[in-house]
């Protein structure tokens, strides 16, 4: 075994989540204090929150990117779910989809080999 953080007081009101590709982070969507939900990036072995988004509409899972650079979450806009995505350690928030559609519940794909 090893050190274990707490992660409750990042993880309360959590309605969804995703570990990392390397099981050292943890990307939780949760219930905001304000209403409706917010993405949390979480350091599991520091128990330390990297990066938040702003309040987001949608509580479906969210899903890293196979390297774990990024996590892709669904938020609606005007009214229609959209894929972002968002650095694995905050930054700049991406809007990966356009327009009206399903785009609700990320996975991304790896190419066959």
């Amino acid at each position: 075994g090893g050190d274990v953080s707490e992660l409750s007081p990042l993880t309360d009101r959590a309605v969804a989540f995703s570990w990392s590709p390397d099981g050292r982070r943890m990307a939780v969507v949760r219930t905001a204090e304000t209403g409706g939900h917010e993405l949390l990036i979480v350091d599991a072995v520091r128990g330390l929150r990297l990066a938040a988004t702003p309040a987001i509409a949608a509580s479906a899972p969210p899903a890293w990117t196979p390297d774990g650079r990024a996590v892709l979450y669904a938020a609606e806009v005007r009214g229609s779910p959209l894929l972002h995505a968002i650095g694995a350690d905050g930054g700049e928030i991406r809007v990966l989809t356009t327009g009206a559609g399903p785009d609700w519940l990320p996975r991304p794909i790896l190419p066959r080999r």
